[in-house]
């Protein structure tokens, strides 16, 4: 606007022959650099030429970072190690508490660790297409496949099929997968634009209705609250909020798709505090959702998972290596 209303000055003072304003040929534009927005309490490092893919504390000093080279830290995040391993694709990472980590990415093989990452050992799923893994305790993790349910019982060393799991059309499983839990007979599975929710045993299923705004993009996270409040993110920035134990979701904000490469991820610390990721974009909600705040922006960079141990510390990973560090 600046720049315009001089052209227009320029020409009504100084007669040049025409009705528009030439630049100086000899006039050099200076580019204005987009900056990065943190707000208070976030900071950012980087690992040039890296991709991370996601981010895991296990609580607020013990934490990992997975992606074209996978990293630990012992301090909140503040230094990181290298780790050794490397994987053909690492999409999703979980940790139990007791140290043990599980490192998949679409394809039939699970990746375990039982001492912090020093040495992974590769487990065969067979047919089944890995995306997900989520652990109730240090013994107890399912995982969501084009095969069906799966179930671990001894920390991820042996997994077996759940059946029956009726209600599951594993048939129409050809994309993500994701699943969570509150306990062993209450969980919720995602698959493309659908929700499943458990009938109070992991042997039984029913797909979840919406009301109003129904998704057009792919479920990427499942978050529940309680056994009550489940959150869901997609694809195409929208979220939606059940209060019923995931029987019904309602659609309560979306934000805007910025980028080509998009993954929402989600993070409630309570049924009213909650992150987003969105894009190069992080969002908190202190409403359950129904309003968000942007806090963080990066300018070259989406972010490709946020985790937060409680209210004080947070995390978040980005597709240029970018480590993002929240603190109170």
């Amino acid at each position: 606007m600046i720049r315009y209303f001089n052209c227009i000055l320029f020409a009504a003072l100084i007669f040049l022959g025409g009705n528009s304003c030439s630049k100086d040929k000899n006039t050099i534009d200076t580019p204005v650099e987009k900056l990065d927005t943190l707000s208070t309490g976030w900071s950012k490092m980087t690992f040039p030429g890296v991709q991370l893919n996601d981010i895991y504390f296990q609580d607020n000093t013990t934490g990992y970072v997975i992606g074209s080279s996978n990293y630990k830290s012992l301090d909140g995040g503040v230094t990181w190690t290298k780790l050794s391993a490397t994987f053909p694709a690492a999409v999703n990472l979980t940790v139990t508490n007791d140290g043990k980590l599980f490192v998949c990415g679409h394809n039939n093989i699970i990746y375990r660790s039982s001492d912090g990452g020093a040495v992974f050992s590769p487990i065969n799923m067979g047919t089944a297409i890995i995306d997900d893994t989520y652990f109730l305790d240090n013994n107890i993790g399912y995982t969501v496949a084009d095969v069906g349910l799966l179930q671990t019982i001894d920390g991820g060393v042996n997994w077996a099929k759940v059946s029956p799991a009726a209600g599951l059309p594993f048939a129409l499983f050809s994309r993500y997968n994701t699943c969570s839990f509150i306990n062993s007979n209450t969980g919720w599975v995602a698959s493309d634009s659908m929700i499943y929710k458990s009938n109070g045993s992991i042997n039984s299923w029913t797909a979840s209705t919406f009301t109003g705004t129904k998704p057009s993009d792919e479920i990427f996270c499942v978050f529940p609250v309680s056994t009550q409040i489940v959150y869901l993110g997609c694809g195409d920035g929208k979220i939606y909020k059940s209060t019923n134990g995931g029987a019904s979701f309602a659609y309560v904000n979306s934000f805007p798709k910025i980028s080509t490469t998009i993954f929402l991820d989600l993070h409630f610390i309570d049924a009213s505090l909650g992150y987003a990721s969105y894009g190069n974009h992080i969002y908190k909600t202190t409403d359950g959702g129904n309003s968000w705040q942007m806090v963080v922006s990066l300018k070259d960079a989406d972010i490709s998972e946020i985790h937060f141990t409680d209210a004080s510390h947070g995390w978040a990973c980005s597709s240029l290596g970018h480590i993002l560090k929240f603190k109170l």
